[in-house]
């Protein structure tokens, strides 16, 4: 064994990292020159790079001010710091440098000005909305949502990231009303004139810097003798220009990253660098770690040959060590809508067995029917990465518009944003002269007596139709009578958001009804559910880097995941190609440790979910359940426990049987045809009753007040009505019976929502 090598592995046993995998001590140990580490899932890469950094100056007696290490947000620059102080000792931590690109970036901003250069202010957020809300209202003569605002600045920011010209600009198709490079250039320009600059403007300002200003680039380059970038992958391709700067004149770079898990591309991530890193450093050394440390066998296989379909990637032989689990499961729904009710039947069946479950989608808009049931049930959840922008956009705004002049048909804003929608074919000057005629009539007939359109009483009485409808009903007549599912289209935006406001109408009486029910759940997305809850409800993205012991993919069907750029009100402005949406799929299939389900919706297409389940471990065709009618439940559970007598499982355990109970709820109506392990109700029903035998439940209220429950209390419940306790349950949970029906329900959350209160004692 080599010197070298013998310092190394000493190393390794003084600071406890003998772990290591030979992968894993190969990169650890390679400390010169350009190295690409190509990581797969669970690989324990963040491990491997502290290992490295500590390796650096405890074995190779590097100054740690020599070193700088980048990665992509502030919370993972702290979370790195953290684990190195608790690794190598808070003394060499603090020397050592964790920082985001656009931290580096201001430090070198900031340089330049002290060397007596003027430099920009940098622009609060309000600032940079308020100069887009302007450039929109300019170029497109109306008014812009959130929502546009955000696309705008998105577009903004993908031109700076992916350092555009005109001509790549114009040929990217950025989904605007108006060309995006006159957007980009009366922007810079307001922006300018006002001596602002935002967090691009930072990166853009600091390689300008770099490439004009000599002593500065030397300064940097002296400074950080090696560099270190954590997810590559999500890096921009100005960031790594800045990067490649900083580092040309050292050329110790330490890039760590995993093209298959670049899931960024709206946020300009540019995962070819990844793939041409060896042209851009030659002579650069390439290096795997394939191991992956988190998932059972069939997760690690069946992901591995999904994201194998993409040709743009380095081959990689991931393969785990964790042995043989359950096997990845179809969940069938007869529709979206069926899915929601099971997915809150899951969330009961977390909080009544304390068993964690985790449910994963592409976008937020498949929560907020889950989030709407849970809340109705007082069910405890976390809800990570909603930014409630369904709130904000064009679909729910224009609904709220078409409610608000059915509930006040003189409501002049409302009639000004929907008369053009309306198929009328009205000039604005004829839609702003009804809205001056004096008159008690409903605006539309007005407008009708001023065009002589009769179509214009037609579409009045109509409008008067929506008070006497169920919410449902009303608004499937928006969207068909009147049209605004036509006017979308007409617009190039989706309509998937209908469907979700449909769904959530679903148990509202009357429009009155859902106006409310949508503000109450509108709080509730802004102000978030921020406690401790066994149900987590999130977004692939946000889920990047984590891992849950159970996982569910819901909402897998084509058009949704994979996207259709046309179904999204916010059309991506980024890479938006099929292989993108394979390696997010990728990415949330890798969370899960233990077991993984893909719900499968009936009458819906899915490639992602055929290719999981046709090919099976060994490449195979696999034969799975269907999403079709199914018997009744006491059929196909004879039929169940028939085929797992005939099989042998009769007796056998397995991590999916705590959630057969929620599979087989009587609100799922076309319950799934799979095996389902015959005594998981009954060892549910011994684990209640051991627990039932308390008499009293207590709860602390947030004003620090202790509330008791007893068999046979009055309650009453914002959804459910009055109600009468009838059993005390495990875990603290009540079970109640309402007028209508028996509810189990988490008192402590219920009553610190607001959501039920004690009426009556017994």
């Amino acid at each position: 064994m080599s010197e070298i090598m013998m310092i190394f592995e000493k190393f390794l046993q003084q600071y406890r990292l003998g772990h290591l995998d030979l992968q894993q001590r190969t990169a650890a140990s390679t400390t010169d020159g350009p190295i690409l580490l190509l990581a797969v899932p669970g690989s324990g890469k963040t491990t491997t790079l502290i290992a490295r950094l500590g390796y650096l100056v405890l074995g190779c007696g590097v100054r740690p001010e020599d070193i700088l290490t980048m990665t992509y947000t502030v919370a993972a620059t702290q979370e790195m710091r953290q684990r190195f102080i608790d690794r190598f000792g808070k003394d060499v931590g603090d020397r050592m440098e964790f920082r985001t690109i656009n931290s580096v970036c201001y430090k070198i901003i900031a340089l330049y000005g002290q060397m007596g250069n003027w430099i920009p202010r940098m622009a609060t957020e309000g600032e940079s909305d308020a100069v887009v809300r302007d450039i929109y209202k300019t170029l497109a003569q109306s008014y812009p949502t959130d929502a546009d605002i955000k696309t705008m600045r998105m577009v903004i920011s993908n031109i700076k990231n992916r350092m555009m010209d005109k001509v790549q600009t114009e040929a990217a198709g950025f989904d605007l009303p108006f060309s995006a490079w006159t957007l980009y250039n009366d922007y810079q320009a307001a922006m300018n004139e006002r001596q602002l600059m935002d967090f691009d403007d930072q990166l853009v300002m600091a390689y300008q810097i770099l490439i004009s200003e000599p002593q500065i680039l030397n300064a940097y380059q002296e400074k950080y003798k090696h560099i270190c970038v954590d997810e590559a992958q999500d890096t921009s391709k100005i960031q790594h220009e800045i990067i490649a700067l900083l580092a040309q004149k050292n050329r110790n770079l330490f890039m760590v990253g995993d093209e298959d898990q670049s899931i960024y591309g709206f946020r300009a991530a540019c995962p070819q660098e990844l793939m041409e890193f060896e042209k851009k450093w030659p002579g650069a050394k390439i290096l795997l770690i394939e191991t992956n440390y988190r998932s059972t066998d069939e997760i690690v296989d069946a992901s591995a040959k999904f994201i194998r379909q993409n040709k743009a990637r380095r081959d990689k032989k991931m393969h785990g060590v964790n042995g043989h689990g359950e096997a990845i499961r179809a969940i069938p729904v007869a529709n979206r809508l069926e899915q929601y009710r099971l997915l809150a039947g899951m969330g009961q069946t977390a909080m009544e067995t304390n068993s964690p479950l985790t449910v994963l989608y592409r976008n937020n808009d498949s929560a907020l029917p889950v989030i709407d049931a849970l809340e109705k049930r007082g069910i405890p959840y976390q809800a990570k990465g909603n930014d409630g922008l369904f709130f904000k956009g064009r679909v729910y705004l224009g609904v709220m518009d078409f409610i608000r002049l059915a509930l006040n048909p003189r409501d002049k804003d409302a009639f000004m944003s929907l008369y053009y929608k309306l198929g009328l074919f009205v000039r604005r000057q004829q839609a702003q002269a009804a809205v001056s005629r004096y008159s008690k009539k409903p605006l539309l007939d007005v407008l009708g007596e001023v065009t002589g359109n009769d179509k214009c009483h037609d579409l009045s009485r109509i409008f008067a139709s929506l008070l006497t409808m169920k919410a449902v009903d009303a608004l499937k007549t928006i969207r068909y009578q009147l049209k605004f599912a036509d006017y979308l289209k007409s617009c190039k935006v989706g309509t998937a958001r209908l469907d979700t406001l449909e769904f959530l109408a679903q148990e509202d009486a009357s429009l009155t009804d859902f106006v409310t029910h949508m503000e109450r759940l509108q709080k509730i997305i802004r102000d978030g559910r921020k406690e401790p809850a066994s149900f987590v409800l999130s977004t692939i993205h946000s889920a990047k880097g984590l891992e849950y012991d159970h996982v569910i993919l819901a909402d897998v069907y084509d058009g949704e995941f994979p996207v259709d750029p046309y179904q999204t009100e916010t059309p991506l402005v980024g890479e938006t190609d099929l292989e993108e949406e394979r390696r997010l799929f990728y990415v949330g299939m890798t969370r899960a440790r233990k077991t993984l389900g893909i719900i499968r919706v009936a009458g819906q297409t899915s490639d992602f979910a055929d290719f999981v389940f046709e090919t099976g471990n060994q490449g195979k065709k696999k034969s799975q359940p269907k999403a079709s009618a199914a018997p009744s439940k006491t059929v196909a559970r004879e039929k169940a426990q028939k085929w797992q007598k005939e099989k042998g499982r009769q007796g056998r355990d397995n991590d999916w049987s705590k959630w057969d109970d929620a599979l087989w709820d009587e609100g799922h109506n076309n319950a799934p045809q799979w095996p389902v392990r015959p005594s998981a109700a009954q060892s549910s029903a011994k684990r209640i009753s051991s627990f039932s035998g308390s008499s009293v439940h207590q709860v602390t209220s947030n004003f620090d007040e202790t509330v008791e429950f007893r068999v046979g209390d009055k309650v009453k419940h914002a959804v459910f009505g009055e109600g009468t306790v009838v059993e005390l349950m495990k875990n603290g949970i009540l079970r109640i019976r309402f007028a209508k029906e028996e509810k189990k329900i988490a008192p402590g959350y219920a009553v610190n929502a607001g959501l039920m209160k004690k009426i009556g004692g017994t």
